[in-house]
């Protein structure tokens, strides 16, 4: 299911590289010992399990930074609960992944947000630490350290342009893999992205691509199930119109 990142955890191990989350500490200002992996869940929870799996097979513990906004999967829901607690279990760290541009990050009451994420605590039975944004500002780039009291990823102590690799969009070219290779040579702090969607095997898109959209057949299920009018406004067709 996922070969190519198998082949990346390959090369990690060849130079005696672990990855592991860094110590909870925002007032240290030196960068953590060990190099961090972080995994930003965009889309799906689709394959996360297995994703954990082979990381922790090769020794390694990641952060999986899950979306309390997202629009195709729930995170307060019993699967999202099983797939956190599985991959605890394997022990990798839990986290948030904030969209720059939803009410969390913008509204300026900042008690309320402090709430919710102590209510996100409790219902899954968590002790988050770390958040990453979602299409992060500028400003969000090596400056701030807390939000709400959780660490930054993009915080000063463990983001700079130098020692930050990532497959955003897709891309990961045989440049990076050159850059990789000068992190795992010469043993020095870096801070390794990976979205899991982008490393899945062609047979396997067909599963996510069906994860991803179960949630709006559900939805659009329950509306027609809750309003008597939902085939006389032809609501379905609109909907996929002006997707």
């Amino acid at each position: 299911m996922f070969t190519r990142y198998k082949a990346l955890l390959e090369k990690v191990s060849r130079f005696e590289t672990l990855f592991a989350p860094p110590q909870r500490c925002s007032t240290k200002t030196d960068l953590p010992a060990t190099p961090l992996l972080r995994h930003d869940v965009d889309f799906s929870i689709f394959a996360l399990e297995a994703m954990g799996e082979l990381e922790h097979d090769f020794g390694h513990r990641a952060i999986y930074l899950f979306r309390p906004d997202a629009r195709s999967y729930n995170l307060e829901s019993a699967e999202t609960f099983r797939v956190i607690k599985s991959l605890q279990s394997m022990g990798h760290e839990i986290g948030l992944h904030i969209d720059r541009r939803s009410h969390i990050a913008t509204t300026s009451d900042r008690g309320s947000i402090t709430n919710y994420f102590d209510y996100l605590n409790s219902k899954l039975q968590l002790d988050m630490v770390f958040l990453s944004w979602h299409r992060p500002l500028e400003s969000d780039l090596g400056n701030s350290d807390l939000f709400c009291g959780l660490e930054s990823l993009y915080s000063n102590r463990y983001w700079n342009r130098e020692i930050y690799l990532s497959d955003s969009a897709g891309n990961w070219d045989s440049t990076k893999e050159v850059r990789l290779d000068s992190f795992l040579l010469n043993k020095v702090y870096f801070q390794l992205l990976i979205h899991p969607e982008w490393w899945l095997e062609t047979d396997a898109v067909s599963g996510f691509a069906h994860s991803y959209s179960s949630q709006i057949k559900e939805d659009i299920k329950d509306l027609r199930n809750q309003i008597r009018t939902f085939d006389d406004f032809d609501l379905g067709k609109r909907i996929l119109d002006n997707l």
